[in-house]
């Protein structure tokens, strides 16, 4: 009985043995494909996600996928596959940070392919210049539309990932997402800062880059524009100016318009006596009160006279920078049926006619900041002093829009000459 029982312990020990022995053998093998992130968690399989970084001198790919914030780097050799969309190969400097891929992975962590992904869930929009991210709702329009969007959103601006707030109006996007998710944003085009220098005859004008940014002209403004070339025009009344530009992302691009001249006017001025009263005036098509001294530009002008019961009359003036007087009669039509009805004539200038004094100056002491004018030519703000001229002469003061003038004798003398007009 011993015996037996003996015996079937020896059975039930090598049954035990050999089903050990088993187990070991069936013990599961990893064989997937790996690769491990700087925490030691292994990545094994087919996965989709979202390029971060490529980086051709070390050969290696950093990624995220969808749902997974965390950063995993790949390795990958000569021999990886690479196509598109529609399964062409491609070349690795044709993926960019942004893309949406499939990456297949082998046992030692390198990929052996990688794709644009045709997941049926992922959809993209290019030429995106119209959208507003909404923070508060979490989402981004895109024109009518509005996706699902959150402040972590992958934003590619060249070789930098930025934040979503640094999008500007003036960029145009790649938008790429995920069933309803936004997951990629790429700044396909990009902004930058156009600032003036020497702009100050421009000031309150406005600056025209390219037919798509109109501005008025403030000092030391910023214009924020698109990168890309541009023609500047630059207008303020008379003045007009260009320049072209390059504008770069992120770059400040000045624009110095301090080679333009201002535009300097000589003036003169003009007092029109007419010999009928309710007569209305037209200087260069512009109806003025005759009864006040005109300041008009150096240079030739038509003055037209209008009066009730007359012919109409023009003249030619021609308007030299000092002070002067032209004066128009006009015929009645009654007494003369026909006459011209447009009479070029050049109004006639004071000449100055006498000797110079070598030794008598004239001093014009008032009226105090008065326009003084000798025969018409100007001399400057009384107190002003000039040298004395015998003869007859006129002098015209002009002072707070009124002028007047004066006909004075001068001879040489042993004192110099003062008028004073303040009181007159």
């Amino acid at each position: 009985m011993n015996k037996k029982l003996l015996l079937l312990a020896l059975i039930i020990l090598s049954v035990v043995a050999v089903a050990g022995c088993g187990s070991e053998e069936k013990k599961p093998v990893v064989s997937k494909p790996v690769s491990t992130t700087a925490s030691g968690e292994s990545h094994a399989g087919k996965t989709t996600g979202i390029i971060l970084k490529i980086d051709e001198a070390e050969r290696t790919i950093l990624f995220t996928e969808f749902e997974n914030s965390e950063k995993i780097q790949y390795k990958y050799d000569v021999g990886c596959e690479i196509t598109n969309k529609s399964g062409n190969a491609i070349t690795m400097a044709q993926l960019h940070p942004g893309d949406l891929v499939d990456i297949n992975a082998d046992a030692n962590g390198k990929i052996t392919a990688i794709s644009i992904s045709n997941n049926s869930d992922i959809w993209e929009n290019t030429k995106v210049t119209s959208f507003a991210y909404l923070p508060a709702e979490h989402a981004m329009r895109i024109g009518k539309s509005k996706y699902s969007c959150d402040d972590g959103v992958n934003v590619f601006s060249g070789d930098r990932i930025i934040s979503v707030s640094e999008l500007c109006y003036e960029d145009q996007l790649i938008v790429r997402g995920y069933k309803t998710k936004i997951v990629s944003i790429v700044v396909d085009k990009g902004h930058g800062y156009v600032s003036l220098t020497g702009d100050s005859l421009f000031l309150g004008g406005y600056i025209d880059i390219g037919n798509r940014v109109v501005k008025v002209i403030e000092k030391d403004m910023i214009v924020i524009v698109r990168e890309g070339d541009y023609k500047v025009e630059v207008v303020n009344g008379k003045y007009r100016a260009s320049k072209n530009i390059t504008v770069d992302r992120d770059g400040r691009t000045y624009v110095d318009f301090s080679d333009i001249q201002p535009i300097v006017n000589a003036t003169g001025n003009l007092k029109i006596d007419i010999d009928v009263e309710n007569a209305m005036v037209y200087v260069d098509g512009n109806q003025v009160n005759h009864k006040e001294v005109l300041t008009l530009n150096v240079g030739k002008h038509t003055v037209k006279a209008i009066a009730p019961g007359y012919e109409e009359r023009s003249v030619r003036v021609d308007v030299i920078s000092g002070y002067q007087e032209v004066a128009i009669s006009l015929t009645s039509s009654e007494t003369q049926s026909a006459s011209k009805t447009e009479q070029e004539t050049t109004a006639e200038q004071s000449t100055t006619t006498g000797v110079v004094s070598t030794k008598n100056k004239v001093t014009i002491s008032g009226p105090v900041g008065a326009n003084v004018y000798f025969d018409g030519a100007y001399k400057g703000t009384a107190p002003v002093t000039f040298p004395l001229v015998t003869g007859e002469h006129v002098v015209s003061v002009l002072h707070n829009k009124e002028i007047k003038s004066y006909t004075v004798n001068l001879v040489e003398g042993s004192d110099d000459v003062v008028y004073d007009f303040t009181n007159n």
